[in-house]
């Protein structure tokens, strides 16, 4: 029992997902004309001792403040700074692969791409009953099928992003 309890510790030191359970975030650019919001970040793989845990991937949604149109990315940051350009991005849902248009990439100490997710698959994402998410470069590409459980997290993670920017007000901006 105490040796169950040392691991279950220790495990817990060692082993941090990057997952925190909150709401999104929104933040008011008032400048840029809208309102955006990041869902949290799932990571696909283990994080140990706050490194690696690479590949995460989170949804981000922008809300133009004088239409009130809604447009959502999906950001799937590398965990490395890979010295091979990223091609693109793609997406599984059940049977069908949609290849994703690229938005922008960042370059720090992390890569991270993102793919703008259109808003004709968003009702076949939260209802798709199985997914994979392929990442092309100009050496290779790497395919992740997601568990149960972490397809369950991406799709509630959509749905809080979706419901937070859909319940936000329109901003009240003066120009002088």
């Amino acid at each position: 029992m105490a040796r169950l309890l040392y691991f279950c510790i220790a495990s817990l030191l060692f082993f941090q997902a990057c997952s925190s359970g909150q709401n999104p975030l929104l933040q008011p650019e008032p400048v840029l004309d809208q309102i955006s919001a990041d869902s949290e970040e799932l990571c696909l793989k283990w994080k140990i001792l706050g490194t690696g845990g690479y590949p995460c991937i989170k949804f981000r949604g922008t809300k133009e403040n004088a239409t009130g149109k809604v447009s959502y990315s999906l950001r799937y940051e590398v965990g490395t700074f890979d010295v091979e350009l990223p091609v693109g991005m793609s997406l599984k849902l059940g049977d069908t692969w949609y290849n994703l248009t690229k938005l922008d990439t960042e370059y720090s100490s992390t890569i991270v791409y993102s793919s703008r997710l259109p808003s004709d698959i968003l009702p076949i994402f939260k209802s798709a009953s199985t997914m994979a998410i392929s990442y092309t470069t100009r050496k290779k590409t790497e395919n992740i099928v997601l568990s149960s459980g972490q397809k369950e997290a991406l799709q509630s993670n959509l749905s809080k992003l979706i419901q937070a920017l859909e319940a936000e007000a329109k901003l009240k901006i003066e120009k002088k």
